[in-house]
């Protein structure tokens, strides 16, 4: 009996052990990963880092009205009618980013990749071109804004990596320099854009700097505006009225300053629906309105000067009404509309309501 009843006390004692409360484990939580948001990248043409460049902070855009934009619509070609080719070509042309008008209606353009100017005749053929790649007088790396002064005969090239403004007479002779690398008054960290005023001030969007400079037309420094408004001033143009347009990069929008530099309005948000951009590059104002060309969005799009948007053209594409990366814009005497189209490495012209021009060649 006692036998039995230790061999049950045994078993009882065996069996609590086996009921007792294990140890909890307490998991490892894991932190959450949240999403890095990597910005936009600027252009392949643009500096890594953008020095000095303050993006201000802005209030919200209001969104746009869904009305759609209202788009350029081709004219049918004939049947049998191969499309008109436009202005240059791959064999011409690699990388046109900045275009002007000159004398006797020539188109003079910057060939960024090709690092020298080409001057077209009005039908678009090339007459010449001129620089190679270098740092001497009347060499470039990366030519990018370009402006043409009527009445002093001379045009200017924005040398974009070497950090001045180079300045031709019509016979493309070089005359003078402008401008060095830095910050200091005078001094440029990658120059695009470039516009001249009615008394033939030049101005120039310094966009590593984040600012725009004005200059005489001897190259003597005026003064500057922008800082800390503008993000990665591109392309720029002035009105009749002396007001100065610029194509902010970064910030997606125009700023329009008044001649002395006071800031007056600006127009557009990130997007794609109307009025919006995605990387407003080249710039043109007419009397009645501003062109603005967009890297991203691959298209270009017209606004009144006050900044209502009026229409545009352009999906990403090679043929006629389309564009790759499109830069450089300039207008001629009868408002005619020249369009950089830096990826398809050729100058389109449109009617001022973006109807292609068929019959250049």
């Amino acid at each position: 009996m006692r036998r039995f009843a230790l061999a049950i006390l045994v078993l009882a004692l065996l069996v609590a052990g086996c009921l007792q409360p294990q140890p909890t484990t307490t998991p490892t939580v894991q932190p959450t990963l949240k999403a890095t948001i990597i910005p936009t990248p600027l252009p392949s043409f643009a500096p890594t880092m953008v020095v000095g460049a303050t993006v201000s902070p802005r209030a919200a855009t209001p969104t746009p009205s869904a009305t759609p934009i209202a788009t350029a619509t081709p004219t049918p070609t004939p049947v049998g009618t191969p499309p008109a080719i436009a202005i240059g070509s791959a064999i011409d042309f690699s990388g046109p980013w900045g275009v002007c008008m000159g004398p006797s209606g020539n188109v003079y353009a910057t060939e960024y990749n090709n690092h020298r100017v080409a001057v077209l005749d009005n039908g678009g053929s090339r007459l010449y071109s001129f620089g190679s790649r270098g740092s001497e007088a009347k060499q470039f790396v990366n030519p990018s804004g370009i402006a043409y002064s009527n009445s002093r005969g001379e045009l200017y090239v924005a040398d974009a990596s070497n950090n001045r403004i180079q300045v031709f007479d019509v016979s493309s002779n070089f005359l003078r320099s402008i401008g060095s690398s830095g910050s200091l008054d005078g001094q440029f960290s990658y120059p695009t854009g470039l516009a001249l005023d009615i008394s033939g001030r030049l101005y120039v969007s310094d966009y590593g700097n984040g600012r725009v400079q004005v200059f005489t037309p001897e190259g003597k420094f005026l003064r500057s505006f922008g800082s800390g408004e503008l993000g990665a001033p591109l392309g720029i143009a002035v009105d009749s009225s002396g007001n100065a347009y610029v194509a902010d990069y970064v910030n997606n929008r125009v700023v329009v300053f008044s001649s002395n530099g006071t800031k007056l309005r600006s127009f557009g948000s990130k997007g794609r629906a109307r009025g919006q951009f995605d990387g407003p590059a080249g710039l043109a104002v007419s009397s009645t309105r501003v062109y603005v060309s967009e890297w991203n969005n691959h298209r270009l799009q017209w606004f009144s000067l006050e900044g209502t948007p009026l229409g545009s053209v352009g999906v990403q594409g090679s043929e006629y009404l389309t564009f790759n990366n499109p830069q450089g814009v300039a207008i001629n005497g009868q408002d005619r509309v020249y369009v950089a189209d830096y990826g398809n490495n050729r100058i389109q012209l449109f009617t001022p309501d973006g109807a292609f021009i068929r019959e250049l060649h």
